[in-house]
């Protein structure tokens, strides 16, 4: 699902209308602006500070036609109990723009305490488990792993539909009267499930023996009935009560839908009304102007980048499932291959195709690779030969290919002595070798080599830090280094011709040299 920027506008018509109830009224375009402790005047402002301003939104249709949908709807009205009216949303959503959190961050909401008890990191549930439960369309377009489950294993849907259950009369009871504040609430619990189902949802899931359906028989909501059984529930009646005309509409739906193969089409997140593999997973589309800037700035993509002509493109991601922006003219380099052998190859013909453009789009004026474009790209793809290739052989440690995308270049004695620390292979609890050995194996120093080096003396393997306090290095190079001056005496015949000369490097680990001997020389040859 996208992340819009179309938030703050929300707010800043909520602002504007409410300004003269609310005295203490802060603009909301000076969230990180303390009040001063004396109001400043603006001439042509009257008596209003500064710090009290309404700054009215640019406008935009293509901001606002979402939420007046969602407005025409008194159930779904925006400004109706959502989320994403409050300065704890606006944070997270500039956040998700920008691409700085992802949407499957577990969220721990503060200020409430039925939400703090809720929604707090033990539970282990994201904004989309929020958007189901609470009924907040707003929140719902925020984007995450459709089917992503909590600590008890409770997807969004699975969640929302229990939810929604409680607020629904029951099984044969569909014509009772309601309170409207719980007509409310249902049909905005109802609406972000159906959203949930149309976006290919899993609607088998089950916990404690309750399936989604049935939780939409025990609500006796015959429509949400339909559309689980149309994508493919497994039918039970058990759950429908003694009611003999509710069992025979059942079987009905059943039949009826028996009779469709597969699923529906699954509708594009854009909301283009059109169905996903004929827009966003069909090709790329241009990235709507209205939108945040995916650079990373608070202005919008019209505003910003677009204006400055570098052009951005969205597509669909089957990966990760959402959509996903690009720079246009940027090299696709995904962390999956089916032919690592070749990526070093289809690396090198997509960096000469991009060094011929001119303009913006992947180049700069004199029509050169932007240097650092090329590292990433560069980097990713040997970090994918080396996962596919050298890691299941042994040849190279998993906790060293693990921490090169997450650096962004791949460390050599020689090559960028800055960004070494960024490393969280151990945090990532994905090794279950103790710490000490991970850190040996993959930790490097400033100068791009080994952190924990060993001895350099014939048949010694002395670890610095483990076996000896500190290796002495050699006087000359400053390179090599040894536990005594038996270990420097022993491998002198073997260092001398190297010693002090431009091939002397720091001492590497085995990973390294692994990378260097098998991955190197191919890319060199190849181009």
């Amino acid at each position: 699902m996208r992340v819009a920027s179309d938030v703050v506008d929300v707010l800043k018509r909520k602002s504007r209308r409410h300004k003269r109830e609310d005295p203490e009224h802060v603009c909301w375009s000076r969230l990180n602006t303390r009040r001063p402790s004396k109001p400043q005047r603006t001439p042509g402002t009257g008596n209003q500070p500064q710090w009290q301003r309404i700054y009215p939104p640019r406008s935009s249709p293509a901001r606002s036609w979402r939420r007046s949908a969602l407005r025409a709807d008194p159930l779904l009205d925006v400004d109706l109990g959502t989320t994403a009216g409050t300065r704890e949303w606006i944070g997270h959503r500039a956040a998700l723009a920008s691409g700085a959190t992802s949407p499957d961050t577990v969220i721990a909401i503060s200020g409430d305490a039925e939400l703090e008890r809720l929604y707090c990191v033990q539970n282990d549930k994201a904004w989309l488990h929020y958007a189901a439960e609470r009924g907040d369309p707003l929140c719902a377009r925020a984007g995450a792993t459709v089917d992503r489950a909590d600590k008890r294993g409770r997807t969004p849907l699975l969640s929302g539909m229990a939810v929604l259950a409680t607020y629904s009369p029951g099984p044969g009871r569909a014509d009772d009267p309601v309170p409207a504040s719980v007509a409310t609430i249902a049909a905005r619990l109802r609406w972000v499930c159906r959203l949930l189902v149309e976006q290919h949802a899993d609607v088998t899931v089950e916990l404690g023996g309750i399936s989604i359906l049935d939780w939409a028989c025990l609500a006796g909501d015959w429509e949400m009935i339909e559309l689980l059984l149309l994508h493919g529930a497994h039918p039970r009646t058990g759950r429908l009560g003694e009611h003999k005309a509710d069992k025979e509409r059942f079987e009905r739906l059943v039949e009826e839908t028996d009779r469709r193969q597969g699923r529906p089409p699954r509708p594009c997140p854009c909301w283009s009304g059109k169905a996903l593999a004929e827009c966003h997973a069909a090709a790329p589309q241009a990235y709507p102007p209205a939108y945040s800037c995916p650079c990373g700035s608070i202005r919008s993509y019209g505003e910003c980048c677009l204006k400055r002509g570098v052009e951005y493109t969205e597509q669909w991601d089957e990966g990760e499932q959402r959509i996903r922006s690009r720079r246009k003219g940027e090299v696709d380099v995904s962390t999956e291959a089916e032919d690592p052998a070749g990526d070093v190859t289809s690396l090198i013909e997509s960096m000469q195709q991009m060094s011929v453009k001119k303009g913006p789009q992947g180049a700069g004026r004199s029509g050169r690779v932007d240097p650092r474009e090329a590292e990433r790209i560069y980097t990713a793809a040997i970090a994918r030969c080396v996962k596919d290739a050298l890691v299941p052989k042994g040849l190279v440690d998993p906790a060293f290919v693990y921490a090169m995308p997450k650096a962004g270049f791949c460390p050599m004695c020689v090559i960028k002595p800055s960004r070494v620390t960024d490393f969280s292979h151990v945090v990532a609890g994905t090794d279950g070798r103790a710490r000490e050995e991970i850190e040996r194996a993959a930790k490097i120093s400033a100068g791009g080599g080994a952190l924990f080096r060993a001895c350099e003396g014939a048949g010694c393997r002395k670890v610095e830090g483990r076996d000896v306090e500190r290796l002495n290095a050699c006087a000359k190079c400053k390179a090599a280094v040894y536990c005594s001056r038996a270990c420097q005496a022993s491998a002198w015949k073997t260092h001398k011709e190297a010693c002090g000369s431009a091939e002397c490097g720091g001492q590497m680990l085995p990973s390294q040299v692994a990378i260097r001997e098998r991955v190197s020389p191919v890319s060199v040859e190849s181009a």
